[in-house]
This record gives structure tokens, C-alpha cells and sequence, in this order.
């Protein structure tokens, strides 16, 4: 993983707090606003660039729910979303579990078959046992996804996601700069399509239903 220090102070908010934000228009990465419309629920997600022929999916990591490993291959045969994140994060991630939560709610009383994934940046802290306890506060349907430094490294390749060190205050005050994006995986697990983490839930459930219903 090729991480950047940066001095700034580190950033971490309330998980209270922070759910409560999730009504509000969402904040990308570096506290630029992700263009969405709340307040129609057909409304268009505008595309993110991804450099999709460099991502493979592939990855080999342990279910923090169950301790047991999984792969791309375990998911075969069903669309899954997947978002990369930390447990001490202290906006993009909260806000974009809880997001995740509502999307496949909605998704699930649509019958439409997709598998939310989380999968941490942070092996060094997130480990199973601290991400299971993370995720019980979020969506039960959504899987946590942990690993070795190498494993996450990998994962991480293979999806292209970037994360950048930064408020190093020391070996366990530090956040990162990483994106706050929803990437769909194909039945396949090939990449299909992605979007802003912060979006509105029923403008995400409906471009989601809609690229599914057409693979």
C-alpha cells in the first residue's frame, strides 16, 4: 500500500453524530460535496471516473462476522457492493455504512439480489474482532471484511482504491485520505459500475436496480 504522510490533525467524530448527518446533502473525501439530488428519489447519479479495465475484484479475506475466509469466488452468481473503509474514520465512513444500509433495504424490498460488502484500509487496528464490534452498528446484512496487511494490500489493488496517511499523531492516532465510493461487481465479479457513498439512498437503490435488471 503506498501511503503519504501528511501532517494534519486527525479528524474523528461521534458515531452518533455522525449517523445523524446522513439526511444531509453528502461530503466527499477532502470535504468536497459529492453532486446528488436529494430531494428526487429518480433523480441521475452522475458517473465516477474509474479506470474499470484495471479492475480485477479480486480478493481473499476473512468475514469479521463468522471468522471465515472469503474470496470473490464465495459471492458467485450475485451483483455485490462494495465500499472500502477504516473503523476509526470519522465521517465518509459512517455516514456511508449507514447509506449502505438504507440503499440495500430498499433493494431488498425491491428483490433485488445485491451483497454489501465493507472492507477496512486499516488491518493494523481494524482487526475482526474491533470490526465486528464497529459493525453491529450498522445494517446486519452488510459484510465486514478484514485481513492480513498483505491481504488488504492486495484487495486493494485489485479494486484500485488508493488510501493516504495522514493527522499521524502516532502509532494509533491517524486517519486516512481514501474515496468515499460504492463500487457494484458483477454476478462475474467484474467491475459494473460505481458511485458517490454519500448519495441519496433512494437515487442509489434506483440506478442500482436498473443496472442490475439489465445484466
Amino acid at each position: 500500500m503506498n501511503l503519504m504522510t501528511k501532517p494534519r490533525p486527525a479528524m474523528v467524530a461521534p458515531l452518533l453524530v455522525v449517523a445523524a448527518l446522513v439526511l444531509v446533502p453528502g461530503v466527499g473525501h477532502n470535504g468536497h460535496p459529492h453532486h446528488h439530488h436529494s430531494d428526487h428519489a429518480t433523480a441521475p447519479v452522475p458517473p465516477l471516473p474509474i479506470q474499470a479495465e484495471l479492475i480485477t475484484g479480486n480478493f481473499s479475506l476473512v468475514n469479521v462476522r463468522t471468522g471465515e475466509q472469503v474470496t470473490q469466488n464465495t459471492f458467485s452468481g450475485r451483483h455485490r457492493l462494495v465500499f472500502f473503509g477504516f473503523t476509526s474514520c470519522g465521517t465518509i465512513c459512517p455516514i456511508g455504512l449507514a447509506v449502505l444500509g438504507q440503499v440495500i433495504k430498499i433493494l431488498s424490498e425491491k428483490r433485488v439480489d445485491v451483497v454489501p460488502i465493507f472492507i477496512t484500509i486499516d488491518p493494523r487496528r481494524d482487526t475482526p474482532e474491533k470490526m465486528k464490534t464497529y459493525m453491529d452498528h450498522f445494517d446486519p446484512a452488510i459484510i465486514g471484511l478484514s485481513g492480513t496487511a498483505g491481504q488488504v494490500d492486495q484487495a486493494m489493488q485489485a479494486f484500485r482504491i488508493e488510501a493516504h496517511l495522514i493527522g499521524n499523531l502516532s502509532d494509533d492516532n491517524y486517519q486516512f485520505d481514501h474515496p468515499g465510493i460504492f463500487m457494484l461487481m458483477g454476478p462475474d465479479g467484474g467491475y459494473v459500475d460505481s458511485m458517490p457513498s454519500s448519495g441519496d439512498p433512494d437515487a442509489l437503490a434506483g440506478r442500482i436496480e436498473q443496472v442490475v435488471g439489465q445484466d
